[in-house]
């Protein structure tokens, strides 16, 4: 094996989960920094006297709340329902619409899929992973009694999927939110500290 090419690939390899982890903290503090510098422009421009520091996060905030409320009604569902109908048809942009709706519908949404902490055996002498079990029933795939557990990893916004038997699963009688911090942590908080 060349040395050099192990080398680079291994840099190669180190750049690309850099960009896994910073691009999603990026954009999320790009795009609320950009919100809220949009704000400040607006109220300046129309009230140029008018200088409140944190008006424009105070604005952003509430905008995003009114928005919670708004959508939650009926109008605001059917409104909504509509949107969700032409973004899901649409081609290529249904498969990032789709794919950043259900991630976040999974931590926050009303369908929440990381609720059921587990421990998974990985190996003959023991080892163990913590986990949550996202799907319960695999026969759309053709796989027959196995379930899908998430992995987050320790400090990182990434995980993999597994596809394990139910034997190898031990249920956690702890609260998911608790769990995800001690995964995400490293083990470092969380259960209740």
């Amino acid at each position: 094996m060349n040395p050099k090419k192990s080398f680079a690939s291994r840099i190669i390899g180190y750049f690309l989960r850099g960009v896994a982890v910073l691009l999603p903290v990026g954009l999320t503090v790009l795009m609320i920094v950009g919100a809220i510098n949009w704000v400040d422009q607006i109220i300046y421009s129309v009230f140029p006297q008018v200088v409140i520091p944190g008006l424009g996060l105070v604005l952003v905030l509430v905008g995003i709340t009114l928005i919670g409320i708004i959508f939650s009604g009926f109008i605001g569902k059917t409104l909504f329902g509509w949107l969700d109908e032409l973004l899901t048809r649409t081609p290529l942009v249904k498969i990032i619409y789709s794919s950043l709706k259900d991630l976040i519908d999974a931590f926050v949404g009303e369908k929440k899929k990381f609720n059921e902490p587990v421990l998974i055996t990985t190996d003959t002498i023991g080892t163990q992973m913590m986990g949550f079990i996202t799907r319960k029933d695999l026969e759309s795939l053709g796989i027959k009694d196995k379930v899908a557990v998430y992995c987050p990893y320790s400090y990182a916004l990434s995980g993999r999927v597994l596809i394990v038997n139910q034997s190898q699963i031990t249920i956690l009688d702890i609260n998911a939110t608790e769990a995800m911090k001690f995964i995400v942590s490293g083990g470092v908080t969380g259960l209740m500290d």
